[in-house]
């Protein structure tokens, strides 16, 4: 992967896309030991990038409560070739999950399982979008545009969220 300081400045996705959305192409090669294929990884990305073709101008925001690396890695290809942005709460249960709702307006909550999760947000499951047939990752978001929004419980008053671009990526990985 091409380290972001020696990418052109020149705002285009394909300047600092190229490398990181080409790894996952369609090879059958594991993505984990033992795991999925970067080919399964594609096509889970390709289905939750479908998420956010709403043909409104924003891109809507999918709350990711998942701890599967499979979900996790296609969600942020998804997010970075112009899928839903990301919420990525301090946690899955039903409290951080309304704290997160009431703070940023979520379209959708892709999860493990269905869960405790409130009633008026739709929640995808993985399994949902398995079939979806693999698409082309090269163009990708404007290297400052937010992909990732971190959420934090505000501990010490308000919740605070962050937003991650590709740009500085490095800082979340």
């Amino acid at each position: 992967m091409k380290d972001l300081d020696t990418t052109p400045n020149d705002g285009s996705a394909a300047a600092w896309t190229t490398d990181f959305l080409s790894e996952v192409g369609a090879s059958d090669r594991e993505f984990v030991v033992h795991g999925p294929s970067y080919r399964a990884i594609h096509r889970l990305a390709a289905g939750i990038r479908s998420l956010g073709r709403s043909g409104t101008e924003n891109r809507p925001l999918l709350c990711l409560c998942t701890e599967n690396k499979t979900c996790l890695a296609a969600a942020f290809l998804a997010a970075l070739s112009g899928g839903p942005r990301l919420v990525l709460p301090y946690a899955f249960s039903r409290q951080a999950v309304e704290e997160v709702l009431r703070t940023v307006p979520v379209s959708t909550i892709l999860a493990d399982h269905a869960g405790d999760f409130p009633p008026e947000s739709p929640v995808i499951l993985p399994s949902m979008l398995e079939e979806t047939a693999p698409a082309s990752f090269h163009n990708g978001i404007d290297a400052d545009e937010p992909f990732l929004m971190l959420f934090t419980g505000g501990s010490t008053g308000t919740p605070k969220v962050w937003a991650k671009t590709p740009r500085d990526r490095k800082s979340v990985v």
